[in-house]
Order: structure tokens, then sequence, then C-alpha cells
């Protein structure tokens, strides 16, 4: 077995904001592994500013020693999935704060926080008696009042509160909302108890941290959502054949792929709200393939 990376970057249709600065492109590393049934394909793609590790950091990993980052140990792990299977889930609609509902989903994740509440108050309002369920995702930039308001204007509509305060808020939010954590999970070794999701982004917390959520959630009867960090299409399907996996009757949080002016063709396609994941792929590009020497990781 022989290991590949090729470094990529794949432009946003606009520019995307995360942590408060805007990205006009998307880059990584993809991997490809040659085996004797075929070659297989995974995304190593630290998100800037959010990542624990940088797109240099993984190269470091890739072609020296350096320890493995949590997005290339995701990564990695993904090129062990034998199976030959075509899987599909179901995702919720990813709503920016300036985007009105997509049709053809049940479940939409609106972005709040970033206009003035009551801006905010009219968009949930609004979202809210169209029948979607609804997740709010305050990114912590909400008070406990306005996360409490937002919560009231969603009413019945309402799943779930992601990461709506700051973290000195965190316990008084999960004794009176359905809140469910995210970056929460990268910073403590134990949860808090009381949220009613945890939404894992694999690719910031490597892969055995993402494995023991997915078990120790399957017995605390917490729902686990898989979540994009705005990754290749290469990546995505990994993300898909994992929930499939793990959280088969659990909406999740996949729907970043409208936000790429170009992505990698045949990888995953799209039936209403459901993400179908191909059961073989290939990349195929121009670029050189560079080799992968570090004996650990092939």
């Amino acid at each position: 077995m022989t290991l590949f990376a090729l470094a990529y970057e794949l432009p946003f249709a606009r520019p995307v904001v995360w942590r408060g600065v805007e990205h006009d492109a998307r880059r990584g590393w993809w991997l490809r592994r040659e085996d004797a049934d075929g070659d297989r394909y995974a995304d190593a793609c630290p998100l800037p500013g959010v990542s624990v590790e940088t797109f240099e950091d993984v190269e470091r990993a890739l072609f020296g020693n350096a320890p493995l980052p949590p997005s290339l140990s995701f990564a990695l792990s993904t090129l062990d999935d034998a199976n030959e299977a075509e899987v599909a889930v179901e995702t919720a609609a990813l709503v920016e704060a300036d985007e009105p509902l997509p049709a053809g989903y049940g479940t939409c994740k609106l972005k709040v926080g970033r206009l003035r509440l009551a801006e905010d108050l009219e968009r949930v309002s609004r979202a809210a008696r169209t029948g979607v369920r609804l997740r709010l995702d305050g990114n912590r930039a909400l008070s406990l009042d306005a996360a409490e308001r937002l919560a009231a204007a969603a009413g019945a509509a309402l799943e779930f509160l992601e990461e709506p305060v700051a973290a000195a808020e965190l316990a008084a939010a999960l004794q009176r909302l359905p809140v469910a954590l995210d970056e929460t999970l990268a910073e403590v070794d134990e949860p808090p108890s009381g949220a009613v999701a945890w939404v894992v982004k694999p690719v910031l917390l490597g892969a055995r941290r993402a494995q023991d959520l997915a078990v120790r959630a399957r017995v605390t009867d917490v729902d686990l959502v898989v979540s994009s960090a705005y990754e290749s299409a290469v990546g995505r399907r990994a993300l898909v054949r994992l929930a499939a996996r793990v959280a088969p009757a659990v909406v999740h949080g996949l729907g970043t792929g409208g936000a790429f002016a170009r992505d990698v063709p045949g990888v995953l396609r799209s039936e209403g709200a459901h993400l179908i994941a191909a059961p073989r792929i290939r990349v195929a590009t121009d670029e050189r393939w560079l080799p992968v020497e570090r004996e650990d990781l092939e």
C-alpha cells in the first residue's frame, strides 16, 4: 500500500466567514492510497483560525515526523472504510443571516447573532411558520436573554440552540434551553451534562475523539450530529459514510457543499435533503501527487 498527497485549493462562490474572518477558498490535502482493490481517497483540511493545526502542520506531518494533527488523523482513518455500498443520510440546510430558506429540507440551521436581535427574531419567527424544524446556531455570540427570546420565537419548531452563549453562561443555558454542544467538545474532556445533542466535527476533533463521542452518545441518549467544517466533497463523502454508520436516523449538518464555486465531481449527489455518497471515487487532476514516505502512515 502506497500513500500519496496533493495540496488543493477550491474557491468559494462567495466569501465564507468563520471566527470573524472572510475566506475566499478552502485549502487542504487530498490523500490517495493505492490498494490492491483500487485507490482510496481522503481529505485533511484544518479550518484556519479554528483548528488547533494549520495547513503547514499537516504538511510537516505528511513529509516529516511531526505528530499527527486531528484533521490528518481523521483523514487517515477514513482510508480504512471498506464498505462498497452507496450510503445516504439526511442533512439540514445551512442558512446564513441574509439567505432565504431553501425548499425541500425538513430541518434548517439558521445562523443567528450576526444581525440585530430584532432582525433575528423576525427571521426565526418567519422560518418557524414554514413548518421546518429549526436549529439556531449562535456561535456563542448571544446573551442568555437573547437566546431565550429566539427560542420563544421558534416555538415548537425549535430542535436546539447550538452553542448559543459564551462559556460563562453555558451552565445556565443548559438548564433553561435545548442546547447542542459544538466548540465545547473540543475544549473539555468531559462534556457538561444537559445537552440534547453533540455536534461533532471530526476534522477539528480527530479520529479518536470523534469515535469516543459517538460511543458515548449512544449510551447517554444524546443525539450525535456529524457536521462539516467546509471540507471538499472528498471530505464530506467521508462524513456522510461516518454519519450513516454511527447515527443513521439523525439529521446531520453536512449542508456546506453549496458554498463552493467548484468541487470534486462524482463524489456526492443530492436528492432533496439527502446526501448520497458514492461507493468508489476518483480525484482526477493533472497535478502531481507526492509520495508520502513516512512508514507509520501507510
